[in-house]
C-alpha cells in the first residue's frame, strides 16, 4: 500500500500553492476599488429594473456563477454552445490538424448569433470574461452589448491581454472597449510554474483568479444591495433538505421583480 504523499516530496505542490497565494493576495492588493465599481454598477442595474449577464469563454465562469449555493438568482448566463468531443487522434493520424481554425469571420459570426438571440437591452449590465482578451467573440459581443445601451464589464489579464496582439478587426482587446475591467492576474500565457522535465509550463492562473475575482464581485453587490434596501434572492444547496420550497420561492421573486 503506497504511502500519503507529502508536500516535500513533490515541490511543484509547495509553489503550486504558493503561486495560488501570491495570485490572491495580489488580486486583494489591486482590485479592491474595482470590484466595489462592479458591485455598484449591479445594484444600478437591479435598481434601474436591468439584467445582470455573465459570458465566459469557457473555462470557469459562466458555470462557476450562475445557479450556484450561495449565488445570486439575478446573474443569467450568456452562452451558446455545439460541439462533439469523440474522435480518437491516434486511430486517425492527423485529424487534430484538420480541426477548423477559429478565423475572424467565424468569431464575427458567433458573436452576431448569440446576441441575435440574446435579449440584452439597453439598461443591462454583460460581464464577459476572456483571459487574453484577444479573440474576436468576446470583443464582438462586447460591442454589440455596447451598441444596444448595456455597460460591459471585462474579465480578463491585463498583463496577458497588453503581450498581445488584438484578432478582432478593430485591432481591439476586451479590455480596450469594456466599461470596467476586473484584472484576474493571470501571467501571459496563463500557466504559473515550469516543471524539471516538462516542456511546456503548467498550472493556469486565469480560472481560480477569475473566480476569486467575481466571488468578491457577488458579494459586494449582495452588501450594495443590502445598503439600498434590497434584499437579492440567493440559492441554497439542492442537498439541504428545506432548499427545494426555498429555491422555488427565490425563483418565483426573481421572476417577480428582478432579484
Amino acid at each position: 500500500m503506497s504511502q500519503p504523499m507529502t508536500v516535500t516530496e513533490h515541490p511543484a505542490v509547495e509553489r503550486y500553492f504558493s503561486a495560488i497565494r501570491n495570485l490572491v493576495c495580489q488580486i486583494e492588493g489591486s482590485q479592491n476599488e474595482a470590484i466595489r465599481q462592479a458591485a455598484r454598477m449591479v445594484a444600478d442595474t437591479v435598481q434601474r429594473k436591468g439584467a445582470v449577464f455573465v459570458y465566459d469563454t469557457g473555462h470557469m465562469l459562466s458555470r462557476e456563477l450562475v445557479g450556484r449555493a450561495g449565488g445570486l438568482v439575478l446573474l443569467l448566463p450568456l452562452r451558446a454552445e455545439f460541439r462533439v468531443d469523440g474522435s480518437v487522434p491516434f486511430r486517425r493520424p492527423g485529424a487534430a490538424a484538420r480541426v477548423a481554425p477559429v478565423t475572424p469571420e467565424i468569431g464575427l459570426a458567433q458573436a452576431r448569433a448569440i446576441m441575435a438571440e440574446a435579449d440584452v437591452r439597453a439598461g443591462d449590465l454583460v460581464f464577459v470574461g476572456s483571459v487574453s482578451g484577444r479573440q474576436v467573440l468576446p470583443v464582438e459581443l462586447s460591442l454589440i452589448a455596447k451598441q444596444r445601451g448595456a455597460l460591459v464589464v471585462a474579465v480578463t489579464s491585463r498583463a496577458y491581454s497588453t503581450s498581445v496582439r488584438s484578432n478582432h478587426p478593430s485591432g481591439k482587446r476586451l479590455m480596450e472597449v469594456a466599461d470596467l475591467v476586473l484584472d484576474h492576474g493571470a501571467p501571459p500565457g496563463d500557466a504559473m510554474l515550469q516543471i524539471p522535465g516538462i516542456d511546456a509550463p503548467m498550472a493556469p492562473a486565469s480560472g481560480i483568479g477569475a473566480a476569486v475575482v467575481m466571488w468578491a464581485v457577488v458579494l459586494a453587490s449582495a452588501e450594495e444591495l443590502a445598503r439600498r434596501g434590497i434584499s437579492p434572492s440567493v440559492y441554497r444547496s439542492i442537498n439541504l433538505d428545506d432548499s427545494d420550497s426555498h429555491n422555488r420561492e427565490a425563483l418565483r421573486l426573481f421572476e417577480e421583480r428582478g432579484y
